[in-house]
């Protein structure tokens, strides 16, 4: 997805419950595919989880205003305007999920 080099995040809006993990590189997206939610990242290791979170019926929204607000970057190694992301539909229907995020690009 084209974003920004650098960004803040600043509020998440699903079509559906989702868990919705913003990442750094490609290649932590494809790390961290089966990592479970309730299993944090690593600590101490570089695992490029810029941001993990579960919009479902126990938080019982479909927004989430970031406070304090979430910073991002992209990590190739020619930084680029784009993220990446895994998103998994929790609504217990098949539905595409649209995810809007509300940010603000420091860098483009």
């Amino acid at each position: 997805m084209s974003f920004a080099k650098t960004f803040l995040v600043l509020k998440v809006v699903v079509s559906a419950y989702a868990r919705v993990r913003l990442y750094a590189t490609a290649a932590a997206a494809t790390a961290d595919v089966a990592r479970l939610f309730t299993v944090p990242p690593a600590a101490g290791t570089q695992h490029e989880v810029i941001m993990d979170m579960q919009l479902d019926s126990v938080y019982g929204s479909l927004s989430f205003v970031m406070s304090p607000v979430t910073p991002g970057a992209n990590m190739d190694t020619s930084p680029a305007d784009t993220i990446y992301y895994n998103i998994t539909n929790l609504s217990g229907t098949t539905a595409a999920i649209t995810v809007t995020l509300t940010a603000l690009p420091l860098e483009s």
